[in-house]
Order: C-alpha cells, then sequence, then structure tokens
C-alpha cells in the first residue's frame, strides 16, 4: 500500500466522517416535527451520499486520465464500499417492506378514538368492532361476552 493510496481512503474517510457527524449533529439539534416527510437528519446523510456518488464518478474520470493513480484508487474503494454497503441496506429495506406488507396479520387489533365526539371504538378488521363506547356507556364488547360464556 503507497502513501498515496493511504491518502485516498484517508480523504474519502473523512468525507463520510464528516457526513456522518453532521447527521447526528441536526439528529440532536431538530426534532421531526412532521412525521410524514424525511426529516433533516436524513436530508443531511442523503445529500452526502449523492455527493459520495459524484466523487465516485470523479475518481473514476481521474482514475482514467491520472499518471499516479494510487490516490484514486484509494478513494474508490472507500466511495464503492460506503455506497455498496448503503445500496445492500436500502435494498433489505425495500424488500422486507413488501414483504410484511403481504402478509395479513387479523389478529391485530385497531383502536379508533375520537371517530365521533365522544367515542372510543376497538377493532380487529373491517367491519369486526370488538368494543365500542359512546358518551361513558359501553354498547358492544365481546371480551366481556366471550368471557362469561367460557366462565360456564
Amino acid at each position: 500500500m503507497t502513501k498515496d493510496f493511504k491518502t485516498g481512503i484517508l480523504t474519502s474517510s473523512i468525507y463520510y466522517g464528516v457526513g456522518l457527524a453532521l447527521a447526528i449533529i441536526t439528529t440532536l439539534i431538530w426534532k421531526n416535527e412532521y412525521a410524514h416527510a424525511p426529516g433533516p437528519p436524513f436530508l443531511v446523510a442523503a445529500l452526502f451520499l449523492i455527493g459520495g456518488i459524484l466523487l465516485l464518478l470523479f475518481n473514476l474520470l481521474l482514475l482514467k486520465n491520472a499518471s499516479n493513480r494510487n490516490r484514486e484508487k484509494g478513494s474508490i474503494l472507500v466511495h464503492a464500499l460506503i455506497l455498496g454497503s448503503s445500496g445492500i441496506f436500502i435494498a433489505v429495506v425495500i424488500i422486507q417492506s413488501k414483504y410484511k406488507s403481504n402478509l395479513s396479520n387479523n389478529d391485530s387489533e385497531y383502536l379508533i378514538v375520537g371517530e365521533k365526539p365522544g367515542t372510543l371504538t376497538i377493532t380487529k378488521g373491517p367491519g369486526d368492532t370488538t368494543f365500542f363506547q359512546k358518551k361513558g356507556k359501553v354498547i358492544i364488547d365481546k371480551d366481556s361476552i366471550t368471557r362469561k360464556e367460557s366462565e360456564k
């Protein structure tokens, strides 16, 4: 390993280290108040990854034209490792989310509070209400009915 190769590794590692540090600092400073969009830390990390892609392409062009290619090789190695592992992570998350969305879990219960003022509803799926309370009066309570029947 030559000095230029180590320099390429070091400069690219510093780039990603600064990106990680800025994402952590952004997490500590800003709280994500809008839950339906990515927060500032995600945007900082995404911008650094996009910058890493651009730096990788730039280093590949330099590798073609440079006389001393060791620095570019070290930089390309770090960019390929970081971007490759990030790409694999994103692919696993996408595949896993598609797998989970295909599974139907009928045992899960949904709590709906305040659909109408003064109401509380617990359902096990569409059209299957387990518990319904309106203005303090219990109208449907399937759990207590099944408990009473099992005690008999």
